[in-house]
C-alpha cells in the first residue's frame, strides 16, 4: 500500500492476516516499511526510530502468528528526499533480534545511487523523485531479492 506505515498496517491488520483460502499457507512474506516511518515532513506519518522498531516488531510478531511456517523477508527502507538512516539501523537490529531474513536494499539504493560517480540518478535510476524507482531500478531491486533468496 502506497504511503504506507507500520502504525497504519497495524492498524489495517485484517487485510492480511488470516485471509488466505482454508489449506494454503504462505511460503514467503515480505515486508518493507521505514519511507513513510521517517517522513519528517508529514507528522501524520512520522515516528521515531525506536517507536518504528517496536511497532515493526509488532507486526512481525502478528505475521509470525497467522503464517508459522512462512519465512518472512524484511526488506530495509530504500530512500526519501530526507534521512531515514535511523530507521534503516533499527530494521537492521530488529532482523537479527527476530530472526528473519534481511533483503538490504538500502544498500544497493546506495551502492547505486551515486550522482558524484555519475550512476544512476533521476530518469535511470530514480524516476521524479527522491523515492520512486524507475524499471530499471526496480528489476535491478527485483533481481537482487531473488539472489538474496536463493542464497538461503
Amino acid at each position: 500500500v502506497g504511503g504506507n506505515t507500520v502504525a497504519r498496517a497495524l492498524a489495517r491488520k485484517q487485510d492480511f492476516t488470516g485471509v488466505l483460502p482454508s489449506g494454503t499457507k504462505s511460503d514467503y512474506i515480505f515486508t518493507m516499511f521505514g519511507i513513510n516511518d521517517a517522513l519528517r515532513s508529514d507528522l501524520a506519518k512520522y515516528v521515531s526510530a525506536q517507536v518504528f522498531k517496536e511497532n515493526y516488531r509488532i507486526l512481525l510478531h502478528l505475521l509470525k502468528a497467522d503464517a508459522p511456517d512462512a519465512k518472512i523477508a524484511v526488506m530495509t527502507a530504500t530512500t526519501n528526499d530526507q534521512c531515514i538512516d535511523d530507521h534503516v539501523q533499527v530494521t537492521y537490529e530488529l532482523v537479527q533480534e527476530e530472526a528473519v531474513k534481511l533483503i538490504d536494499l538500502n544498500a544497493l539504493w546506495k551502492e547505486q545511487y551515486d550522482m558524484q560517480k555519475g550512476n544512476f540518478g533521476y530518469g535511470d535510476w530514480l524516476a521524479t523523485d527522491a523515492c520512486h524507482p524507475t524499471p530499471k531500478s526496480a528489476q535491478i531491486m527485483a533481481q537482487k531479492i531473488f539472489r538474496d533468496l536463493i542464497g538461503e
